[in-house]
């Protein structure tokens, strides 16, 4: 598991140099939480090599190192932040 502030590059203002830092590494999951939201990111993840996942603004995420995720609670943006990257 890779735990970065920044997002990987999935995420709409991520760097994907991090995506290959991930790789080399050969992380399986990358939590970020720099923009404050949980965009869903499967649909990126067997392009990038690895499951990904941010963490809401005051949120809180269990994340498990096979990359089984459950929101505990939900960030304070996380729906305006949805709607604002769809």
């Amino acid at each position: 598991m890779l735990v970065l502030h920044e997002a990987p590059g999935y995420h709409p203002y991520g760097v994907g140099k991090l995506d290959e830092l991930a790789r080399a590494m050969g992380a399986k999951v990358v939590v970020h939480g720099h923009h404050h939201d949980s965009l869903d990111s499967s649909a990126h993840w067997a392009e990038q090599g690895f499951k990904s996942f941010g963490v809401g603004l005051r949120g809180v995420t269990a994340i498990d190192l096979n990359g089984n995720a459950v929101q505990v609670v939900p960030g304070d943006i996380d729906e305006t932040r949805r709607v604002r990257f769809s």
